[in-house]
C-alpha cells in the first residue's frame, strides 16, 4: 500500500504549479509583449510595471516556497520540494534576468523616442506612406487583375451562351421540321379517316341490302320448298287417304270418279317418272295417248257397271303400278 501524501506536500505541490504558472505568464506572454510593444509610451510603461510588480510578487513566493520545503514531514517529500525550489529560482532567474533585459529596452526605448521622436515620426510617415503606397499600388494590380479576370470570365459565359443559343437555334429548327411532318402526317390521316368513313357506311349499306336479298331470297325458296311439298306430297297423301271413302261409295258416278282420279293420279306419278328419267318419254307419251283418247273413256264406260268398287280399286293400283 503506497503511503498517504501529507497536507505539506499537496500544499507545496499546489504551490509549485502556481509559480510554474507566473513564470510561464512572465515568460510567454508579458516580456514578448512588452518586447514586441511600439507604442504609445503610457502603454510601455503600463506593460513594465505590471512585468516589475509580478517579478517582485515572484520573489517573495519563492521566499515563502522555501521555507515550506523546509517544513516537510518526510525526506523524500522534503527533497522533492527542494528540488522544485531550485527549479524555480533558476526559472525565476532566467525570468528576471529577462525582465530586466525588457525593462532597460523599455527604458532605452522611451528615451530614444524622447530624443529622436521628430525623426522617428518622419521616418514612421515616410514608411506609412510607402506602405499606403505599396497598398494603393497592390489594391490597384488586385483590381485590374479582378477586372481582367472577371472580362475572362464573361468572355467564357458569352462564347457559352452563343453556343447555347446556336445549339438552341438548331433544336428548335428540327422540332420545326417535325411539327410540319406530323401535321402533314395528320392531314393524310384525317382524308384516310374521311375515306375510310365513307366506305365504312357504303360497306355497312350493302351490307343491308345483302341481308334484305338474302332474306327475301330464303322466304321465296321457303315459300317454294313448301309449294313442292304440298303439290308433289300433301295432295297425293290426301288423295290415297280419301280413297277408300270415295270407294265405298256405291253409286255408278263414284266408282267412274274413282277410277278417273286413279287413272289421274297414275298420269300425274307418271308424269314425275318422266321428268327424273328422260329415257322412258315414250312411256310417258304412250300412257297420255291411253288416258285421253275415246278408247280410254270407252273402257270407263264399260267397266264402270259391271266392276264393284274392290275391283275399281284394285283396277286403280293395276294401273298405278303399270304407269310406274
Amino acid at each position: 500500500m503506497p503511503p498517504i501524501t501529507s497536507p505539506l506536500f499537496i500544499e507545496a505541490q499546489a504551490a509549485y504549479e502556481a509559480i510554474s504558472r507566473r513564470l510561464n505568464d512572465i515568460s510567454e506572454y508579458q516580456l514578448p509583449r512588452l518586447r514586441d510593444c511600439k507604442g504609445p509610451l503610457p502603454l510601455q510603461q503600463k506593460y513594465a510595471a505590471e512585468l516589475r510588480d509580478d517579478t517582485e510578487g515572484l520573489a517573495k513566493r519563492l521566499e515563502d516556497f522555501s521555507t515550506l520545503a523546509e517544513d516537510q514531514e518526510r525526506e523524500n517529500e522534503r527533497a522533492q520540494v527542494r528540488k522544485w525550489a531550485s527549479r524555480l529560482r533558476s526559472e525565476s532567474r532566467t525570468a528576471l534576468l529577462a525582465s530586466k533585459r525588457a525593462i532597460d529596452h523599455d527604458a532605452r526605448s522611451r528615451r530614444d523616442e524622447l530624443l529622436d521622436a521628430a525623426a522617428l515620426r518622419k521616418k514612421r510617415e515616410a514608411e506609412a506612406e510607402a506602405h499606403k503606397q505599396r497598398a494603393t499600388e497592390d489594391k490597384l494590380m488586385a483590381a485590374t487583375d479582378d477586372v481582367t479576370e472577371a472580362l475572362r470570365r464573361t468572355t467564357r459565359l458569352m462564347q457559352q451562351e452563343l453556343e447555347r443559343s446556336v445549339l438552341s437555334v438548331q433544336m428548335l429548327e428540327e422540332s420545326s421540321k417535325t411539327l410540319r411532318a406530323t401535321s402533314d402526317a395528320y392531314t393524310s390521316i384525317d382524308g384516310l379517316m374521311d375515306i375510310s368513313q365513307v366506305l365504312i357506311k357504303a360497306l355497312q349499306r350493302a351490307d343491308w341490302m345483302d341481308r334484305i336479298i338474302i332474306g327475301l331470297s330464303f322466304g321465296v325458296f321457303v315459300l317454294t320448298l313448301a309449294y313442292i311439298i304440298k303439290k308433289r306430297v300433301l295432295d297425293r297423301v290426301v288423295s290415297v287417304a280419301t280413297l277408300p271413302i270415295r270407294l265405298a261409295m256405291p253409286s255408278k258416278s263414284t266408282g267412274r270418279r274413282l277410277l278417273s282420279d286413279a287413272m289421274g293420279t297414275a298420269k300425274t306419278m307418271a308424269t314425275s317418272l318422266a321428268t327424273s328419267m328422260p329415257d322412258e318419254q315414250h312411256s310417258l307419251a304412250a300412257t297420255d295417248t291411253i288416258m285421253s283418247s275415246s278408247t280410254g273413256s270407252a273402257v270407263l264406260d264399260t267397266l264402270t257397271p259391271s266392276i264393284s268398287a274392290q275391283e275399281a280399286l284394285e283396277y286403280a293400283f293395276f294401273l298405278l303400278m303399270g304407269s310406274s
